[in-house]
Formats: structure tokens, sequence, C-alpha cells
């Protein structure tokens, strides 16, 4: 599957006017919602073919921004909009498929809580005092491999 942004148009050629749909971008289709949902396994074998499985630096910065969030009780955002409210916070450019692994590593190790409901990522809690380790995470080890 794909995504792809088009403009509509009218095209008139010898009389006849025709509806087009002229191609401005096409990209691979994500779907975003079963990925924040749970089963995401063959996204996450697909990305970590191409390389775009995030790293120790994403992950960390995924948990900065969420105890940036909770700092400021922004614990409701809407899901399509994460990487701009990442990206606009600083916490640098990052698709929402990554922010998805980051998240969900950051679930598993238990440093972070949250869940997504009609289409809103609700933040629960941060547990900043937890020592842990990012191998405790099945995501982290199989992004690894």
């Amino acid at each position: 599957y794909i995504d792809i942004l088009f403009q509509a148009s009218v095209n008139e050629f010898r009389g006849k006017k025709e509806i087009q749909l002229i191609v401005k971008a096409v990209r691979p289709y994500e779907n975003k919602y079963h990925q924040l949902l749970g089963d995401y396994n063959d996204a996450l074998c697909l990305n970590i073919r191409n390389r775009k499985v995030p790293g120790r630096k994403e992950i960390t910065s995924i948990y900065r921004f969420c105890r940036y969030a909770i700092q400021l009780s922004l614990t409701s955002l809407e899901l399509l909009l994460l990487p701009h409210f990442i990206d606009k916070a600083g916490y640098g450019k990052m698709t929402l498929f990554q922010i998805t692994v980051c998240l969900t590593i950051l679930k598993e190790i238990g440093v972070l809580d949250f869940t997504v409901l009609e289409e809103k990522f609700l933040l629960i809690s941060v547990n900043e005092s937890k020592k842990v380790s990012l191998n405790d995470s099945e995501t982290y080890r199989k992004i690894q491999d």
C-alpha cells in the first residue's frame, strides 16, 4: 500500500472535459493506529531493513519529551500530531512509526505508561527513579538484531 497526495483538476482536450488527478507526493503507507495499538511486527521488520528504526538517542529524546509533557500537564495529545509536537519542543524530527517504537520500548522497560484512546495519545506517568536497561525490552532487542 502507498499514500498518495494529489490535486484534482479539470482537463479539457478536444472539447471533452475530464477530471484528472495530479500526483504531488507518494510515500509508503503507515497504518498509524494499528502500530500504536499493538501488532506492528510486520512494519517493524520492514523498517529494520530500511534502517528507519530509532536508536538510543531517539528513545532518550522521547523519554525527555514525555517528562516535559507531564511537567506542562500535556497528557492528552492528538496521535497524528505527535511528530509535530516532539519536533517543535526541540526533541528532534521522527516519524510516527519511530515514535511508536520508542514509546513501546519505554513502556516495556517500565519507565513510561500510556494508552491510546479514540485517536488521542494519553500519557499516564513517567517513572524517573527507576534504573533500567534498554535490553530488557523485547522490541529493543528485535531492532538490534
